[in-house]
């Protein structure tokens, strides 16, 4: 099990992560759990995970850690300025909106 803490200049966050496994489990879920906005975010555009073997849906790409993108997938735009590719602009106005 590995841990790193990310300082926001509010408050320190602790992440930890189980394996990648759980990783690609959590993405996949991501794309299709009721309550989050990813069947409308992700629609017509490829998400891949830069630092892990997982992409999922076709169309435009968008690219980024798995973490950025899990975090967009949830519909928070904190991460955006992670991700890349060319469906990013799609991508960011669903998310942001």
């Amino acid at each position: 099990m590995g841990a790193d803490t990310a300082d926001t200049g509010k408050e320190s966050l602790s992440r930890v992560v189980q394996s990648w496994h759980e990783v690609r489990v959590a993405l996949d879920f991501a794309l299709f759990a009721p309550p989050l906005p990813v069947r409308v975010n992700g629609r017509g555009l490829r998400l891949t995970a830069t630092d892990l073997d997982w992409s999922a849906g076709s169309g435009p790409e968008v690219r980024g850690t798995r973490e950025a993108l899990l975090t967009a997938v949830a519909g928070r735009a904190d991460l955006l300025p992670e991700l890349s590719g060319p469906g990013l602009t799609t991508f960011a106005s669903r998310v942001q909106s």
